[in-house]
Parts: structure tokens; C-alpha cells; sequence
């Protein structure tokens, strides 16, 4: 197939849509498929304008069999072609108050037009099926659920992490979604002194910060492998996130055996299955008592750590890929 993607998110490799771009091109690619990049345009406004008359163009110069979008989004243009989109999250209506004002309303407005106008629908998660066909009415005939997988694994490792304490690992971007501030009050309640708290994760939005102290550090991780180096070093990961489509870093944790602290909400549950503690995300002190558990209970540790083991064996990228192609084929066909 000669198939036509909306390339915008590898411009920010190290998002969780960015990450999921590049690893199915590359396996569509593995696969034999010819794949041309469209919408390239890394600049929010200009490139959405610039794409509305862009990809039509580049659809039909290219001959191109089909269209996916696997950031959300489709163009307004009648393309021709069937068309996919893949949706990661409902955020935009699940949890609002996460979002700024503009993108809000925004991916509102293009959230719709896309899940109505696309001729089929993938999503991330069981929980971001039921959330698209409650919100929007749309049939199991159109929607599709293909799991993401681990976008970091022990296979990435090159160096450990050298740190003089044993650290509970945060990874994510700062922003108000992933709960960071109520994780930090909630780690400096407990009074653990042995213990650092590591949050790895790039400058997002909200004013969301992290005044670093004695055992409180925040690094930035440029690389693949400088990340693998975090999680395999991990005592256990901390995720009490408010919102996720999936939990791509709950499913990484599972990929290097780590026991989790996450929240009971949305598709967490799905992902982490019996390799979590669930807790409150709106309660330091639930938080706090799931950390002060972990740390002293070495025992508890192993369980979860062995569930997670057995867990993350439900996650493949070769298998996303290969259901991706198989929608795509019959959507061809």
C-alpha cells in the first residue's frame, strides 16, 4: 500500500504521539508498505493551514492508496482517498480542566470532525473506545481498539543510572494531567528520608514546576537509552496521572518489571492490570500511603513487580502494527 501520514508528531520525538508515529512508520515500513510523509509543518497554527492545502495535493500527486492520521486529526478537505484516524485520548472532554483554553476548543472542533469524517477509527485503549463511541455515537462497525506497546524497554539500555539512594521514578511531561504536584506533596508527607524522587520529563504547560532539593531531582532525558537507564535503576514508578488514553508510562514500567503507583481511572486500569496500586490522584495522603507501603514492603514489591512481567506481555508494537494493516486492507478492499 502507498499510504499517506500525517507526519506533524515526529517533530517532537519524545512525546508520547511522536513516539507512536515513528515506531508504526517504521514497522509499516518493515513490512513492505511505501509511506509518504505529509504534513510536515511543525508549527501548531501554520501548520494546520498549511496542511489543509497541502496534503490534498501531495494525495494526489503521489497516488497515494490512503490517508491515516495517527495524531487525532484529519483535514477539512474532501481527500478522496478512505482515511483512518487514530484517536489517543479524550482529554478535551474526560478532563478539561488539564487543558489550555484555546487547544481545548480547538481539538474539540477537530476531534469531531475527524471521528465523523474518517472512514475508520483506531483507538489506543478499550477505555478510549467507550469514550469515543459514548461521546460521539459511533459504531463498533467503525472503531477498532489496537494497544500501544512500551515505547522504552530494556532493549535501550546501554549504561545504568548512577544514584547514590534507591528513587521512586515520575516520567512524563510537566503538565497539569499528569498530577506531578499532588506526587510531591504527597512524597514530602510521607517523611521518607532514604528515598529520592526522580521526575524525568520535559517542560510542558500549567505552570507546573519542580523546585528540586536534597531528594528531589528533575532531569531531562535526551535519549532513548539515558530514559531506559532511569526506569531499570527505578525502585518502583509513580504515576497518579488524572487522565491517560493509555499510560504509555505505566506501560513502560511493565517493561522493565517495575511495580506501579497509579490512579483507578480511565484506561490505567487496562494497562497496569494487577501490577499497580491504585490510589486516589486528588489525594496526597492515598498517595503518600501507597508510597510509604512500597517502600517498606519488599515483598509487596515482587508481587507486583512478577504481575508486571506477565502484563506487559499483552503489549506488542509488531502486533499494533500488523491490526493497523489489516484495517487498512479492508478499508482498501
Amino acid at each position: 500500500m502507498r499510504i499517506a501520514i500525517d507526519a506533524r508528531a515526529l517533530a517532537h520525538p519524545y512525546t508520547g504521539i511522536g513516539r507512536y508515529t515513528r515506531i508504526m512508520a517504521t514497522k509499516l515500513e518493515e513490512r513492505g508498505h511505501d509511506l509518504i510523509l505529509s504534513a510536515t509543518s511543525t508549527s501548531s497554527l501554520a501548520g494546520w493551514i498549511k496542511a489543509q492545502f497541502s496534503v490534498p495535493r501531495v494525495i494526489s500527486s503521489r497516488n497515494a492508496d490512503l490517508y491515516w492520521s495517527p495524531r487525532h486529526h484529519l483535514p477539512l478537505a474532501n481527500l478522496n482517498i478512505p482515511t483512518v484516524v487514530t484517536i489517543h485520548d479524550l482529554v478535551c472532554w474526560k478532563a478539561p480542566s488539564t487543558m489550555r483554553w484555546s487547544r481545548l476548543w480547538s481539538d474539540r472542533a477537530q476531534l469531531a470532525w475527524s471521528v465523523r469524517s474518517a472512514d475508520r477509527v483506531i483507538a489506543v485503549s478499550s477505555s478510549t473506545h467507550d469514550d469515543i463511541a459514548e461521546h460521539y455515537g459511533v459504531g463498533s462497525d467503525k472503531l477498532t481498539v489496537i494497544p500501544e506497546a512500551p515505547t522504552i524497554s530494556p532493549a535501550d539500555l546501554v549504561d545504568k543510572f548512577d544514584s547514590e539512594r534507591p528513587y521512586i521514578l515520575f516520567v512524563g511531561t510537566l503538565e497539569p494531567r499528569k498530577n506531578l504536584r499532588m506526587l510531591i506533596d504527597a512524597f514530602q508527607e510521607c517523611g521518607i528520608t532514604d528515598h529520592d524522587l526522580i521526575v524525568a520529563g520535559h517542560s510542558g504547560w500549567g505552570n507546573v514546576t519542580v523546585q528540586t532539593c536534597s531528594n528531589l531531582k528533575w532531569l531531562s532525558p535526551k535519549t532513548d537509552s539515558e530514559l531506559a537507564a532511569l526506569y531499570a535503576g527505578a525502585e518502583f514508578i509513580a504515576a497518579p496521572s488524572l487522565y491517560e488514553g493509555f499510560g504509555l508510562q505505566v506501560a513502560e514500567a511493565l517493561a522493565f518489571g517495575k511495580a506501579v503507583i497509579t490512579s483507578p481511572i480511565s484506561a490505567l486500569p487496562q494497562t497496569a492490570g494487577e501490577a499497580a496500586l491504585y490510589v486516589d490522584p486528588t489525594s496526597t495522603t492515598d498517595i503518600a500511603n501507597a508510597i510509604s507501603r512500597l517502600v517498606a514492603d519488599p515483598a509487596l514489591r515482587q508481587r507486583l513487580e512478577a504481575n508486571a512481567k506477565l502484563q506487559v506481555e499483552r503489549f506488542s508494537w509488531d502486533q499494533a502494527a500488523d491490526q493497523t494493516i489489516v484495517v487498512f486492507e479492508d478499508l482498501i478492499s
